[in-house]
Parts: C-alpha cells; structure tokens; sequence
C-alpha cells in the first residue's frame, strides 16, 4: 500500500457523519473507483447547506405562514397563476413531486445511488428556482401560500426520500417543517 488511504472516521469528525454518506453516495459506482479528494466532499457539503438548506429556510422564513398553507393545501394545489411561466413551473413541480418517489426507488433498487441523488437535486434545484422567479413576497396571499406550500411539499419529500443516506439532516428538516415521525415514510412520499 501506498498510505494514501482516507481514514473514514477522522473525515466523519471533521464533515459530518451525513455529508460523508451523502458524498460518498452521490460519488460512488459499484463498477469502479472513485479518486477522493476533500476539496470534492467540501463541495458537496457546502451544497447540501446551500440548495437544500436554502429551500427550507425560504419556505420556513418569518414572512411566510407556513401553517397557513399547509392547511389550505387543497386549495392551493389548483390554484391558477395569471403569469403563464409561473403557472407551468408551479405544474411541473407538481409532476416532479408526483414522480420522484418511482424514479429515485428504480434506481436505489439498481445500486445507483449517485442516480437517486441527482434526481433529489434536480427537484430542489427547480423548487428553488420556481421560488426565486415567482417573487412570493410581492404576491397576493394566495398566490403566496401556494407558493410557499410547493417549496415546502418538495422539501418535505425529497427529505422523506432522501432518509436513508442522511438521516440526520432530513430529520431536522422534518422537524422545521413539522412533519409528524409517524407521517415520515415512503408512505407520505
């Protein structure tokens, strides 16, 4: 050996032992290697902080009621923006959300768990951009809360989802968004 080998336990003390499993699965192959550097499982780091970190608090921020919109969430769901942009994000959010439970489950059941992830990237990515077009702070209350509620439908699921690779993040993320243990399964997906 060339002791050039990583020491798990040390790099979990430093990153964490959820951003560890998370870059480790996003990063990984079953069929090959994959050349380590702590400049990588950084990034990856700061990303989780950044995008999905970022999702929750837009959605859980003091000027939105959250509470709100999850309790008016039927209505919201059906809700129709005058801006014709707005309005085929807020469907095609709808759709990912739908889907996103099928597509990561295929690939986790076929190993590819960088797959998996991406797609849990893709949806926060989308969910943040709807919420960074859509301007909800200078939206009519409804218009706000729908908004508002699909940041936080996304954030819901994808945490749900995403459980098994970093347990302790999505179950932060539950809590914030008050998510009931009983009700964080892939039932609730």
């Amino acid at each position: 050996s060339k002791g050039n080998v990583v020491d798990p336990l040390k790099t979990m003390d430093v990153y964490g032992r959820d951003s560890l499993r998370f870059f480790l699965c996003e990063n990984s192959v079953l069929n090959g290697d994959y050349n380590f550097s702590e400049e990588s499982l950084s990034r990856s780091r700061d990303l989780l902080v950044d995008k999905y970190s970022n999702l929750v608090m837009r959605v859980c921020g003091k000027k939105f009621n959250l509470a709100r919109a999850q309790q008016n969430f039927e209505t919201l769901k059906s809700i129709k923006f005058e801006d014709e942009a707005l309005q085929t994000q807020y469907t095609t959010l709808q759709t990912e959300i739908d889907a996103l439970y099928s597509k990561m489950d295929q690939k986790m059941t076929q190993f590819n768990t960088s797959g998996a992830i991406s797609d849990f990237w893709r949806l926060i990515s989308d969910a943040n951009q709807f919420i960074q077009d859509s301007e909800p702070w200078k939206k009519p209350q409804e218009e706000k809360d729908a908004i508002i509620f699909i940041g936080a439908e996304v954030a819901r699921i994808v945490s749900i989802l995403i459980q098994p690779i970093i347990p302790e993040l999505s179950s932060i993320v539950l809590d914030r968004l008050s998510v009931e243990p009983n009700r964080r399964s892939v039932e609730y997906a």
